[in-house]
């Protein structure tokens, strides 16, 4: 297990993440009465035979359907995404992920999976899981602007319930290396915390790895970054097993 996660950012996690929530429901109420009265709009213009006004339709729902993507990760952050957990041959789901993710990254970007034999089933949302895996897959390819390798690996582990934020137990550990620039100790440590990001102004809304934890503990996991060095940086997911 990795050291580089403290429990303060925890705390910090735990904080935000509250009013994360607190934030993304009344959001959500809102983005639901404007984007029903945009289909609206849409339905009677479309009767009046109006179409100047499509694009800006078009536009509008756009944005509105990016935001409602913003209150989900706001969602998982907190803890209180609408999940539908099924019992997932998790292998199958990441040959899956791989094979969609390969087709929209860059040639000079190479992915690969390595799977344990013997392994064990996991219960969590199937939808959830693969917007993890490409918010994962989106961060190594920031991390290698000039190409590399991304490598998603799956197996088998137990903890003793020694490690900070497990419950004792066996797991299914997903992880996510590149071989990218890498993080610094300090960049690590927060790498989770909601809002929290590396990237200029306007180029990121600092959510992303804080969704993927959010939906981990969620499913009665964890997530950490378990190494960061140039040329290997690996997060893992930790789901439980099902019986």
């Amino acid at each position: 297990m990795s050291d580089i996660e403290a429990p303060d950012t925890m705390k910090n996690f735990d904080a935000m993440g509250r009013m994360a929530g607190a934030v993304a429901h009344d959001f959500n109420n809102l983005l639901t009465g404007i984007l029903g009265n945009l289909e609206l709009l849409q339905r009677r213009a479309n009767r009046l035979g109006v179409a100047e006004f499509d694009d800006y339709l078009r536009g509008s729902r756009s944005a509105a359907n990016r935001a409602v993507d913003l209150t989900q990760r706001l969602l998982a952050v907190s803890g209180h995404l609408a999940l539908d957990p099924k019992l997932l041959t998790i292998e199958q789901v990441v040959d899956d992920a791989v094979e969609v993710l390969s087709a929209t990254l860059p040639e000079t970007i190479q992915m690969k999976t390595e799977v344990e034999a013997g392994l064990w089933p996991v219960r969590c949302d199937q939808a959830q899981l693969e917007e993890a895996l490409l918010q994962l897959t989106r961060n190594a390819q920031t991390a290698m602007p000039e190409g590399g390798q991304v490598t998603m690996s799956l197996r088998n582990v137990t903890m003793d319930g020694n490690e900070y934020g497990f419950a004792p137990g066996e797991y299914v550990a997903l992880s996510v290396t590149d071989t990218g620039i890498g993080m610094s100790d300090d960049v690590a440590a927060r790498a989770f915390e909601p809002f929290f990001t590396t990237r200029n102004s306007g180029a990121g809304t600092g959510l992303g790895l804080a969704s993927v934890l959010g939906f981990a503990r969620q499913s009665g996991g964890h997530a950490e970054v378990e190494e960061t060095r140039p040329g290997l940086t690996k997060v893992t997911i930790y789901l439980p097993r099902a019986r």
